[in-house]
């Protein structure tokens, strides 16, 4: 016999599903608009700092949950794709800030990894999207965790692009 989650019990999920989304949505705000240098700072400190904590321990949770509660009642092929979403996701997280501790100790390599950077950040980011996807297998308290470490890693990676400013006017000659 199950019973269905009160509005009490939802809330903590649906708080941390909104907070998460909340960062992504400010950190794509920021990117696609002229804000001040103070706040496009501040704004971009917050989605480093969550990626680098709060990520592995969402994951944590989620895989703590995952084990306790899920893995025995769902099938084989669903706790399959759970727990590779939760792989996927960790393994991304550690990939991501090994390259930055990577460029932090060795000062003289290039920022550029060789011309690599555009290539392993597609990638990156193509496996949030696919560990997100994969979140949605899980059930109770582990999916909204992982799904929200989809969210905050991509934030945090999205904090780390910096474009070049360039107007049509100065690259033409027209001003």
């Amino acid at each position: 016999m199950t019973r269905s989650a009160t509005v009490g019990e939802r809330f903590p999920n649906l708080a941390l599903l909104l907070g998460s989304f909340g960062v992504l949505a400010a950190m794509m705000t920021v990117l696609n608009s002229h804000v001040t240098g103070k706040i496009e700072v501040a704004v971009r400190f917050f989605p480093s700092a969550l990626g680098l904590a709060a990520v592995p321990m969402l994951l944590i949770l989620a895989f703590r949950n995952w084990r306790a509660n899920q893995s025995a009642r769902l099938s084989t092929l669903r706790n399959g794709i759970g727990l590779s979403s939760i792989v996927a996701l960790f393994a991304v997280w550690l990939v991501y800030w090994a390259m930055a501790l990577m460029v932090s100790i060795i000062p003289h390599m290039p920022v550029s990894l060789g011309g690599l950077d555009f290539p392993i950040i597609i990638l990156i980011l193509y496996s949030i999207l696919f560990g997100f996807v994969l979140a949605f297998a899980l059930c109770g308290r582990s999916r909204p965790e992982s799904i929200s470490a989809a969210f905050l890693m991509w934030a945090c990676i999205q904090a780390s692009i910096y474009f070049r400013g360039f107007s049509l006017g100065h690259t033409t000659g027209l001003n």
